[in-house]
């Protein structure tokens, strides 16, 4: 199965953002996930709010 012909955007920069700080033990800032993925602090936010609230990640 060629799985290259599927896209999931959004499913894409999750997994990014959840990623990186697993890279960086001393944390990240959500300006520093920001700047380094080429998002904006809001759409972490956004990203790590819902994630709150859903018990997937925590501060």
């Amino acid at each position: 199965m060629d799985n290259t012909r599927y896209s999931a955007p959004a499913l894409e920069k999750g997994l990014d953002i959840i990623e990186l700080p697993a890279s960086h033990p001393e944390g990240l800032s959500l300006a520093d996930l920001g700047k380094t993925l080429g998002h904006t602090t809001a759409e972490i936010f956004a990203w790590s709010s819902r994630w709150k609230r859903v018990d997937i990640c925590w501060q």
